[in-house]
């Protein structure tokens, strides 16, 4: 089966030389990216395709309708108006490594942060985990209410004061734009939701505000009924028009064509390329360069042979950790030698050469998810944990997650990437699985808690379960409650184990390991 493997890797790595050296079909002639012919904003793409404010792909695509970050929106913001004064409010949630550091400073103070009731339900654990203090979010969407803020103030701060004049009214509010000594004045929120009711037909636009009434509104929603008017009012963004009346979206994922058009309807692009420049002159920042391609991953999609049924009670075995290092090394033909000494292995035993070759795709347990009985051991045999393997004890599903991670990693000479931000990750796993070890206050962010409180430990396979679970090559669990659980401490039983060895193992190979599996040590001693 080996030089089977070893061929699938050699035609993917062949594979990955070719196709970058492969030449996507020209543009029209009209146009400067291939898929904006008949877009509503091809003609404001096509004026702004040279400023490099929103930049193509390689493939010569400007995807005009995939949504921009946070993250993104500061970048933009930050070059088309030049600038360059950070600000003085201490934010969470971004990285000094990243590429969007400088740009956040610089733009936070027009972005408005994004409270904990408009994040998206996903990302609920960040309601209970975090207090949500000046948190950024930088990965998350940019939503359409976020952006008539900024927008407005950008229009305000660009033009010296409000170009426009404002309706004479009995209350009015003071708005101060960053960065800036200007002030205007505009009609009271509560007047402006009035004006804005009549304007659009959207259900998210004011009822929360009416039932609370005037003198008891929230903050944040008063701000967002004053600049979507005012982002209507200036001409800046004008909704959508649909069957039953105009609709402004607020809640909506800010588009790459849309930022476009708004930044048109604000400055030439020459004013934009101006700016640009002073802007990276202030920051010291180079040129932006062309976003790079998405990676296209290969997904395992192996299928269980015809003649093995994973529900056979043969299969309903839990797992040892040396049964699980043979079953490793036959399936996937591994030959490497760990330099574990594996001081508690007998080199007698019929899994030492197994356990030789398979112990680095076998997490060691972290002390953490030790079972009573596994601490006793230590303790009598005052061990190395770094040189023990375990091989009676059984393997647990998040350390198997761990080794069919690497295992693909192996086979497919890819990487697979992790989001940036773990918190993201933790929301994606908390909000497909129902475990309380995974959802609970603290959950995957507390990696000291021990089992019997929350069980943090499953922070050190987070990524893997995450791996897991995108790529589908672990098993769920259905509960009696109808919802699905990973169960990082159950034992793994070896149909489990079959379930992702066949989904990772080329149809060809499934068929001669499925020959192989009754021939197996532990099969025959069952």
């Amino acid at each position: 089966m080996k030089h089977k493997l070893r061929k699938l890797l050699a035609m993917i790595m062949t594979l990955c030389m070719i196709i970058p050296t492969l030449v996507t079909g020209a543009a029209a002639d009209d146009a400067p990216f291939s898929d904006i012919a008949g877009h509503w904003a091809e003609d404001t793409i096509t004026r702004w395709a040279d400023v490099g404010i929103v930049n193509g792909y390689p493939d010569g695509t400007f995807r005009p309708d995939e949504f921009i970050t946070r993250a993104e929106l500061a970048k933009i913001v930050t070059l088309a108006f030049g600038l360059t004064e950070k600000t003085v409010t201490e934010l969470n949630g971004i990285d000094p490594d990243e590429w969007y550091y400088n740009y956040v400073l610089t733009a936070a103070d027009f972005i408005t942060l994004q409270p904990m009731s408009f994040l998206p339900e996903e990302l609920h654990f960040y309601r209970v985990n975090r207090s949500g203090a000046n948190e950024f979010f930088p990965n998350e969407p940019a939503l359409r209410y976020q952006a008539a803020e900024a927008f407005v103030q950008l229009k305000i701060y660009a033009d010296g004061g409000l170009t426009k004049e404002m309706p004479e009214t009995e209350n009015t509010q003071t708005l101060t734009i960053p960065q800036s000594d200007i002030t205007v004045e505009v009609p009271s929120a509560f007047e402006i939701f009035l004006e804005l009711r009549e304007t659009f037909n959207d259900s998210e636009i004011g009822p929360q505000i009416m039932m609370l009434g005037p003198g008891r509104w929230d903050t944040n929603q008063m701000r967002n009924v004053t600049f979507m008017w005012l982002a209507y009012e200036l001409g800046i963004m004008q909704g959508e028009i649909e069957a039953d009346g105009r609709y402004f979206h607020p809640n909506d994922s800010l588009t790459r064509a849309e930022v476009l058009t708004i930044l048109d309807r604000i400055l030439t692009p020459e004013q934009a390329a101006a700016n640009m420049a002073a802007a990276e002159a202030a920051l010291d920042v180079p040129a932006p360069e062309p976003e790079p391609e998405p990676v296209e991953l290969p997904i395992p999609d192996g299928t269980v042979p015809e003649s093995i049924d994973l529900a056979d009670p043969k299969y309903n075995i839990t797992l040892t950790r040396a049964q699980f290092a043979e079953l490793l090394t036959v399936a996937f033909d591994l030959d490497g030698e760990t330099s574990l000494a594996l001081t508690d292995v007998d080199p007698n035993s019929e899994y030492y050469s197994y356990i030789k070759a398979a112990a680095d795709y076998i997490p060691k347990f972290t002390g953490y998810e030790m079972r009573t009985e596994v601490d006793a051991y230590y303790q009598a045999q005052n061990q190395s944990r770094y040189d023990d393997f375990l091989p009676d004890e059984t393997i647990l599903r998040m350390h198997a997650s761990q080794s069919f991670t690497d295992i693909y990693e192996l086979l497919y000479g890819v990487e697979f990437p992790i989001p940036d931000d773990a918190y993201e990750t933790a929301g994606v796993i908390s909000a497909y699985y129902a475990d309380p070890s995974i959802t609970s206050v603290g959950g995957f962010l507390n990696p000291m808690m021990r089992p019997g409180f929350i069980a943090g430990n499953v922070l050190q396979f987070q990524n893997a379960i995450y791996t897991g679970h995108v790529l589908g090559i672990m098993n769920d669990r259905i509960g009696t409650d109808g919802l699905t659980y990973f169960l990082p401490y159950d034992a793994l039983t070896l149909s489990d184990a079959l379930y992702s060895i066949f989904k990772l193992l080329p149809s060809d190979d499934a068929e001669v390991f499925a020959s192989e599996l009754d021939s197996l040590s532990f099969m025959q001693a069952e």
